[in-house]
């Protein structure tokens, strides 16, 4: 999993934001629930999708490949970024990345844009299980 954790990281590093400057004012995401992927469908092989519950400046979350394993993740937004932190789910060993913010979202009520992720809206019953076991799974925080 060390090699999957390693090739997620990098295909979401500079990928994923948070928070977005717009002139001097910053958008965040509103509390909820968000499903992003690579791919404009769900469950394209070797495609990575990122499903996470938003609070504030907090997320959790995981990161996946479908027919795959995930890794959970917990995410704050500092200085237009996110840093994320990745728990390998098979050795549970912590990599952080810090990703910069995309784009602001266009339109009220619509989370920002992420570089080459697209907004799938609705998360599948399997997006809300991964995400459930990983908000439940303790972690260092």
């Amino acid at each position: 999993m060390r090699s999957l954790s390693y090739s997620l990281g990098a295909a979401i590093l500079g990928s994923l934001g948070i928070w977005v400057t717009a002139g001097l004012s910053q958008v965040a995401w509103g509390d909820g629930a968000y499903l992003y992927g690579e791919a404009k469908t769900r469950d394209e092989i070797g495609k990575t999708y990122l499903v996470f519950a938003a609070a504030g400046n907090r997320l959790e979350g995981a990161i996946y490949m479908p027919y795959s394993s995930f890794d959970c993740f917990q995410g704050t937004i500092r200085d237009r970024q996110l840093v994320l932190t990745i728990a390998d789910s098979f050795d549970g060993q912590e990599y952080r990345f810090s990703i910069p913010i995309a784009a602001a979202a266009t339109e009220p009520n619509q989370p920002p844009q992420l570089a080459g992720f697209y907004d799938l809206k609705r998360l599948s019953d399997n997006d809300q299980r991964i995400l459930k076991q990983c908000r439940q799974t303790p972690r260092s925080r």
